[in-house]
């Protein structure tokens, strides 16, 4: 790859990410082809906390969002190179 982008966020930070895309349909400079999401926090508990991702099948958000919870080993990936 030409750069990748690591990324550690605390929960006492109070981190977090409004609704986005990684990848713009007319964003032809943004070279980003892959997004991998990795929790790696053991004992998280969602619940309480929060911290899932929530993801919209479709932009317009006609479709039910589904949410990943943040358990450790847990993965969630998007391949953007067709937009």
């Amino acid at each position: 790859p030409y750069s990748v982008q690591l990324g550690q966020y605390s929960a006492k930070s109070g981190a977090h990410y409004r609704p986005h895309l990684d990848k713009q349909p007319w964003e032809r400079e943004n070279l980003r082809e892959i997004t991998i999401l990795l929790y790696t926090n053991v004992g998280w508990d969602a619940k309480r906390s929060g911290g899932c991702l929530r993801l919209h099948p479709t932009p317009m958000g006609s479709a039910p969002t589904h949410d990943v919870e943040p358990i450790a080993g847990t993965w969630a990936g998007a391949y953007w190179a067709r937009l």
